[in-house]
């Protein structure tokens, strides 16, 4: 089963901070990174940025990093790359909890898509 996952994008009257972050997330997905190294680089606590997060978007900050995760990572698999390269493009160093974390967010295994994509069958 295919699950669409839509970026959040800020509207006009979110906060600065939270802006910081979605955009961190969208340029650093690939790196170690965390809600408290966001924090900390606005002068924030960790529990406050993390709850205008939530309130702005409806989401955790771990939610959307691995919603993006996950997207460049179907992106990734669409263009032939290997699924242990993708983990490691994608910020998840352990392959293993890579596909764990692939199945559970699209149903199926990211061996299966990369295959899928191979024998040219079309995607969800």
């Amino acid at each position: 089963r295919c699950v669409p996952h839509r970026e959040v994008v800020p509207a006009e009257d979110t906060p600065e901070s939270v802006r910081y972050a979605l955009e961190a997330i969208a340029d650093r997905f690939a790196q170690a990174l965390s809600l408290r190294d966001l924090a900390q680089e606005q002068g924030l606590t960790c529990a406050y940025l993390g709850q205008l997060i939530s309130r702005c978007t409806g989401k955790g900050f771990a939610r959307l990093l691995l919603e993006k995760r996950m997207q460049e990572a179907r992106r990734l698999l669409m263009d032939d790359m290997s699924v242990g390269e993708t983990a490691r493009r994608c910020g998840i160093g352990d392959v293993s909890y890579f596909s764990q974390l692939y199945r559970r967010f699209f149903g199926e295994a990211p061996s299966q898509h990369h295959r899928r994509q191979k024998r040219g069958a079309a995607p969800c």
